[in-house]
Order: structure tokens, then sequence, then C-alpha cells
């Protein structure tokens, strides 16, 4: 039995999966919104025995763990817009930045990708982040217009909703979860920074915590890595070993190392590096790679 969110569409029947299995239009059904939902593609392909039906399924008309569909997610934009965020936020004053111009740049920055970050946020299931994470981003584009009072709770608001969100990932048992809990992390985190700023409140406090809450979203989030040294093709001399990384959805990375006088010596840890960066592209583990560096910077 299908999700009955799709119940508008038409009702996903056998008959109707087997149609579309045949004619190969899976993907078009998927662009007018009337897919199955993960777990409804999940059981019409054990009904038909077509492997693969639930992978055909389009992923950004999937629905979100927090109700509905997320339609046309771009995570690149979430992603780009947190990054920015925080290095406009490392260049005021010594950077060349001053706090107003900083200011109007964050701004900018989370504005022009709102839809894309308001996508993940819908997906977290937590409400209390939800709720807060939203208000942060709708708020953000007021900045200018706010009172030094009104300034100073926003800052509040926006601490307290990164504190929140990091005790979630921390607690939180679902990969999926802890990602999205990531996005809501790193996008209002710059948020609280530069209105703690603009509002004279300190903000050593607030850094140590989301360099704090970026370590957990590496480390739960953290692809498994093998390497598979390919013998076989070996010389006297070269080893190639062919590496790999998998994240939590699914995604892979790739890269190869070579491994000299590899007779002589047992293999070497292997640098990881490219490939776990590939696997993880897309999520917010990305993010808290590139941000935790200068959050820990002196």
């Amino acid at each position: 039995m299908v999700n009955r969110r799709f119940d508008e569409c038409g009702r996903w029947t056998t008959r109707t999966a087997r149609s579309l299995v045949a004619v190969g239009v899976l993907a078009i059904a998927a662009a007018t919104g009337c897919a199955p939902d993960e777990e409804g593609a999940e059981q019409l392909e054990q009904q038909l025995g077509y492997p693969g039906l639930a992978e055909a399924a389009e992923p950004s008309l999937l629905a979100s763990p927090g109700g509905g569909p997320v339609a046309n997610v771009t995570p690149a934009e979430a992603i780009s817009a947190a990054k920015t965020a925080y290095a406009i936020y490392e260049r005021i004053d010594g950077g060349g930045l001053t706090l107003a111009q900083a200011k109007d740049q964050i701004v900018a920055a989370v504005t022009a990708a709102r839809i894309s970050i308001e996508s993940h946020i819908d997906a977290i299931a937590a409400a209390e982040v939800k709720a807060c994470a939203r208000s942060a981003v709708i708020d953000v584009a007021d900045m200018a217009a706010m009172t030094p009072d009104s300034l100073q709770s926003f800052a509040f608001r926006a601490t307290d909703c990164s504190t929140l969100a990091a005790a979630y990932a921390s607690a939180a048992s679902d990969k999926a979860a802890i990602d999205q809990l990531g996005f809501a992390l790193d996008v209002v985190g710059p948020i609280a920074l530069v209105a703690r700023r603009a509002s004279g409140l300190s903000t050593p406090g607030l850094e140590a915590s989301l360099a704090d809450g970026n370590r957990t979203i590496l480390t739960r989030l953290s692809p498994s890595c093998i390497a598979s040294p390919l013998y076989g093709d070996a010389t006297p001399r070269i080893l190639e070993a062919q590496l790999k990384c998998t994240a939590y959805n699914g995604n892979r990375g790739y890269d190869v190392a070579f491994v000299y006088d590899w007779k002589r010596r047992a293999l070497p840890a292997f640098d990881y590096t490219n490939a776990r960066n590939d696997a993880m592209a897309g999520t917010s583990w990305e993010i808290a790679n590139a941000v935790l560096p200068p959050l820990l910077a002196p």
C-alpha cells in the first residue's frame, strides 16, 4: 500500500506501476508530482519484482520527514550561503569588512538562498528547531530596521536556536535527521554571530558552541571508507589501491593511491580526503568541514 499523500494523483495500484515501468515513464510521473514516496516505491518494488524502482523516483519529490514533499531542493545553494556567511563574518575588522558591511552581506547571502535553505529547514523533524530556524531566516532580512532592543532580542533567539540544533544533532540517531539539523546549525550560526556583534554582545561562547556542534556533524555523518589493493595488477615495485568512501545516503566518492616498494613494507594508512569529500558533497558535513577550522582559529 502506497503513501496516501499522493491520493490526489490517483491511487498507485500495481497495475498502474506495471504500466509506468513498461513504458519507462516513471521519471515523467515523478516530474508531475505524482510519484510515490520512498516507502511506497520500495513496496511497489517488492510487489513487482522490479529492482531499482525506489531509486527511479525523483529524490527532490519524495516526502520529507517533516511531512509533505520537498520540491526542487538545491543543496548547493544552501551550502554556498552558509559557507559564504561564515567567510564574511571572519572578515570583520581584520579581514577588510566593517561590521555594517558584513551584516549586509550575510543578510544578502541568506536571502538569496532562502528557498533552498527553507527546503532543508522544512525537512527537520524537531518542531522547535524547525520553527526557530525558519524564524531566523525570515527575520534576518529586517535586521537593518530593528531597534537596539529588538536586535539584541533577535540575537538571543538566534543563539538559542543554533545551540538547540547542535543539541538535537548530538542526541539524534537518524543520520538523515542529523544532516538536516546541520544545515540549521550553520545557517543560523553566522546569523547569530553577526547579530550578537551588531548588538554589542560577546561572541566567543557562541563560536565555541558552533565549533562543538560542527565537530558533532563531522563525527556523526563521517562516511565509511575502504581501500582495495589491486594485487593482480601490481608490479614488483608499485601497487595501486582503489579508495572508496560511502556516505549515509549512499553517495560514494572514489580515489586511487599508489604504494611503492609494497612487498618490503606494510600497507600505509591511506589518505581518504578526496574520496570522503566527494561522498559527502551536498550534505551539511560539507559545510562543517569548511567552517570548523576558522571557528577554531585563535
